[in-house]
């Protein structure tokens, strides 16, 4: 239907319940074009079964207002002009908007701490999938801002807007198992198939037509309603002695999901709406605003930590190598003292063993020369050779031991080279 801009909505509704009482109407075949005059109002009639339940219609127009009437209540209407359209559709939910792009932000965020952490080969706390759910919550909550009207019917992605509520509490399931599961093993199994078996269970009762999703948003809402309990209440068991700040800061987080689901089953009963999810959407925000500066702290802290104590261990090895070091000086002082003390003992040995052999050979030639006895002589004989290996080998021991003690003396003499 194409108005001008003064029609009241009241008075559009008058005129098309005139002209369709006074049969100022003609059948078309469909589809079906048009290029209207100025001013020119242009009505469609038509039956809709409730075999076409749930299916969406699709039309255009240019430089027209639109009004969709359904038993004569208004169910659609698209502003007259392009700049108006976004003027009234951005300016009204700016703040959502805004909620949105946080929430994507936080995400983001969460996915580039996870990079962080698996390329420095930090322990994994889950931000993966903390991520993804922000992610899907981001969504979510801009596509019920209903932006995506400025490019397209909004009404084809509402049907996807319910497959990701039961994704959201998936990904919290998912996140929660894989940071506290070494605690509370059985509890968080439970929970993430508790989880899985509502999301399979909604999908089937979509796909038999038994009932829709936009119908169980309140039990996919008291589903994350439940994950945040469970969640509040293992982490105040975990650190309730020691009360630390990050836990307190997880579970303010928690109780701020927990409250946003609360009032979003709250405004979903009252209101009878399945797409009045502010106070979700807004908790949503906060809650991942909370998270990433949670994680951001983590992940600075334990950089801090792996820090103090690669310094720990640098200085560990600084002492381990000083102490090294002067053991082996110690050692090679000792080494040097012991060989010159061997250098000395031997230099002496051989002074003194040299001297009672000389005596030994002197004597022993008295014998050679002065006896007249064959056998005599052979004996003295065989001791004069023993001694004088002996004596030479005292004396490769003496120049041995000068070697060692730095005092050989190298005699520089000409020598005969025909020898």
């Amino acid at each position: 239907m194409l108005w001008q801009e003064q029609e009241s909505q009241s008075g559009r509704r008058e005129f098309v319940k005139a002209a369709l009482e006074n049969g100022e109407y003609q059948k078309v075949k469909l589809p079906y074009s048009e290029k209207s005059e100025a001013s020119k109002h242009i009505v469609f009639a038509n039956k809709i079964t409730n075999d076409y339940a749930g299916q969406v219609i699709n039309f255009t127009t240019q430089n027209a207002d639109v009004c969709v009437f359904l038993d004569g209540d208004v169910i659609y209407q698209y502003i007259e002009t392009w700049d108006k359209l976004v003027i009234g559709v951005v300016g009204n939910n700016i703040a959502d908007i805004g909620c949105c792009l946080l929430i994507i932000i936080m995400a983001i965020i969460m996915f580039v701490l996870a990079i962080i952490r698996r390329y420095t080969c930090q322990p994994l706390r889950g931000e993966f999938f903390l991520g993804l759910a922000g992610l899907v919550a981001g969504i979510y909550c801009f596509i019920g801002t209903d932006t995506l009207s400025i490019f397209y019917d909004v009404q084809e992605v509402y049907g996807m807007q319910e497959y990701l509520v039961l994704l959201l509490p998936l990904f919290l399931s998912i996140y929660l198992e894989k940071n506290l599961h070494i605690i509370y093993p059985r509890r968080f199994s439970v929970l993430l198939y508790f989880v899985s078996i509502n999301a399979v269970v909604q999908i089937l009762l979509q796909m038999a037509g038994i009932r829709y999703l936009e119908d169980m948003v309140n039990i996919s809402a008291g589903v994350i309603v439940v994950v945040c309990l469970v969640a509040i209440v293992s982490l105040i068991q975990f650190d309730y002695k020691n009360k630390r700040f990050q836990t307190m800061l997880s579970v303010l987080a928690m109780l701020v999901l927990l409250s946003g689901g609360i009032a979003n089953i709250i405004i979903n009963t009252i209101f009878k709406s399945i797409h009045v999810n502010i106070a979700g959407q807004y908790s949503m925000t906060v809650f991942s605003i909370m998270m990433a500066v949670i994680h951001i702290l983590q992940l600075s802290k334990e950089y801090r930590a792996n820090a103090e104590e690669r310094v720990k261990v640098a200085e560990q090895q600084n002492c381990l190598l000083i102490q090294a070091k002067k053991d082996a000086d110690a050692a090679r002082h000792d080494a040097l003292a012991a060989n010159e003390e061997k250098g000395k003992f031997l230099a002496r040995m051989s002074h003194e063993i040299r001297t009672p052999i000389n005596a030994v050979l002197g004597m022993d030639e008295m014998i050679l020369r002065e006896s007249k006895e064959r056998n005599i002589k052979e004996y003295a004989m065989d001791i004069h050779m023993a001694g004088q290996t002996l004596l030479s080998l005292i004396n490769d021991i003496l120049d041995f031991s000068k070697i060692d003690s730095g005092k050989m003396e190298i005699v520089s003499v000409e020598y005969d080279k025909t020898f």
